[in-house]
């Protein structure tokens, strides 16, 4: 597989990383990006968890609900905006 860096700003600092490190330029692109997701997922992780603890009550509550089987079919979209019924494809529209 192939990565194609275009960007020289971008290849400065990846081999700049990796000479600071040692390593080849494989190996800093690698643990440059392995690290900079291990940050992401810390830094959203209490964000996700308050998130969901506000939501529980509210997704609780709507899996107490009961099917009914209805299908929200396009009669059913008609009927909740009072538009008429019918095929919209024989319309005269002048």
């Amino acid at each position: 597989m192939a990565l194609h860096i275009k960007d020289s700003k971008t290849d400065q600092l990846v081999r700049q990383l990796a000479q600071m490190r040692g390593i080849g330029i494989t190996e800093a692109i690698f643990q440059a990006v392995s690290e900079s997701i291990a940050a992401d997922n810390q830094e959203h992780t209490p964000k996700v968890d308050a998130l969901r603890r506000r939501l529980q009550p509210l997704l609780d509550e709507m899996k107490s609900y009961t099917l009914t089987g209805a299908k929200a079919d396009k009669e059913f979209f008609d009927d909740l905006y009072d538009e008429p019924h019918g095929d919209f494809s024989q319309t005269d529209m002048k």
